[in-house]
């Protein structure tokens, strides 16, 4: 479930009914919206408000357009003032949508469990909302309570993957690893392109020992990814670098030079109180098997990383 899919897609649908009205300019902030104009869709329905202040339905759609325009304190405003209006039945559960999404983004997590539940008050055979709750709790810390309300959105949906994540995450805070990675699997059983879903299990799977696990985990998240670099993947990236180079110190202890640098991450980092000008830091980006592997027969393995790096300049600008 992409955040807000599900209340968009309600907005669409319900205001495209709205708009059969003839009310062209309902439909044009509908059209905007859609575009993901949302400034525009917003300029439009102040217009409309000011024009019939007393329509509920118009601060709904204004809710909508703040939302997603990142201006969440307005989105609150908004739908709190469609709820003390005359509005559409049909448009009280998409309020509550909004205010649980927009509360959750300014941290008020209290509020947004309220607004969540008042959505599932609305509608209670919804996963995707016991799905939310769920997600909720755990911002909240409220961890069996975001078992309970992961488990009702299974029960509903048997294939909802963001209910067994947020099952999962639950679980894994209460260190029950085997029920958190039981249920991430699950979840990637059912959408195996959600980095997040990798990114948590390998968080586990570090959390009760197994490296070996957690790299796999946060390799796939890299790859999921593709092309994408978002913070998400960014993170990933960092902590194989991290994992990986602990897991190889199991074999540089062992005297395993060979399998320590196939698994050793590192960085450079400038430092000019140094006489080389450098000095090194361990778990970067930089993986040290990628730079050694064409002279790692002839590299004297008494030399110290440094001593290799100023053999190497060219790494030096990556």
């Amino acid at each position: 479930m992409k955040k807000s899919r599900i209340w968009i897609v309600l907005f669409l649908f319900v205001t495209s009914v709205y708009a059969a009205s003839d009310n062209k300019q309902v439909q044009k902030g509908k059209e905007a919206f859609g575009k993901r104009e949302y400034a525009k869709s917003i300029t439009i329905f102040k217009k409309l408000i000011e024009s019939d202040p007393e329509q509920g339905d118009y601060f709904v759609f204004l809710g909508a357009a703040y939302c997603k325009n990142g201006q969440f304190k307005e989105a609150v405003d908004a739908c709190q003032k469609s709820l003390n209006l005359p509005h559409a039945k049909e448009w009280e559960n998409l309020s509550w949508t909004i205010l649980a999404e927009a509360n959750e983004e300014l941290g008020r997590f209290d509020a947004a469990i309220s607004s969540k539940k008042k959505s599932i008050e609305l509608d209670p055979n919804s996963s995707d909302n016991f799905a939310g709750l769920s997600k909720l709790y755990n911002d909240n810390q409220q961890n069996d309570e975001a078992i309970t309300a992961a488990k009702r959105a299974i029960e509903l949906k048997p294939d909802a993957w963001f209910a067994f994540y947020n099952l999962g995450v639950a679980y894994g805070r209460k260190e029950q690893y085997a029920e958190a990675i039981e249920a991430l699997k699950k979840a990637i059983e059912i959408e195996p392109k959600e980095i997040r879903v990798y990114a948590a299990m390998a968080f586990f799977f570090a959390e009760q020992g197994d490296y070996a696990e957690a790299i796999e985990a946060y390799k796939k998240a890299i790859e999921a990814a593709g092309s994408t670099k978002t913070q998400d993947v960014i993170k990933a990236i960092e902590n194989v670098g991290w994992w990986d180079t602990n897991h190889g110190r199991e074999f540089m202890r062992a005297g395993d030079h060979q399998n320590y640098v196939d698994h050793a991450w590192f960085e450079i980092i400038p430092d000019p109180t140094r006489p080389e000008g450098f000095r090194i830091g361990e778990s970067g980006h930089l993986k040290m098997h990628d730079f050694m592997l064409p002279e790692k027969e002839a590299l004297n393995w008494d030399h110290t990383l440094s001593a290799w790096i100023k053999a190497h300049p060219e790494v030096m600008g990556k």
